[in-house]
């Protein structure tokens, strides 16, 4: 079974105020997004509030030892050498490798994640995704 976990980056003015938090997700009335860390017995802490256009739900897959999530960018290679840059988006049930020069998007699922590599993600990380040439810099 998938691990259920979110991440968002803290809006609440404080320690940790835009840094990501990761946990269960929550909500408000009111609307407000809050995520609430969990605790090594899987209770969960006090939440933080969130903007919700960064939050996002772990694929369940991890690559180069770190979780995927939606809104992260990979790197992604093939056994031949040749590779290509993508983000993780959620539709229809799935998660999805996408990059606007790929025709034929896949689910995330049908990738072999030795030849994933996380490198960022779009809130932290935006202009990567947008410039070839910045990601060649990254790496």
């Amino acid at each position: 079974m998938r691990e259920i976990l979110f991440r968002g980056k803290c809006t609440e003015i404080g320690r940790n105020y835009g840094n990501w938090i990761y946990g269960y997700l929550g909500a408000e009335s009111d609307g407000k997004m809050f995520i609430a860390p969990i605790k090594e017995d899987g209770s969960a802490l006090i939440g933080y509030f969130c903007d919700p256009d960064t939050i996002s739900e772990y694929t369940g897959l991890t690559a180069n030892g770190k979780k995927i999530f939606e809104g992260d960018i990979v790197k992604v290679s093939s056994p031949a050498g040749s590779s290509y840059y993508a983000k993780i988006e959620y539709d229809c049930g799935c998660y999805w490798i996408s990059n606007p020069d790929i025709q034929i998007p896949d689910t995330i699922n049908n990738f072999n994640m030795e030849f994933v590599e996380v490198i960022g993600n779009i809130h932290d990380n935006f202009e990567l995704f947008n410039n070839s040439e910045l990601l060649e810099d990254k790496l």
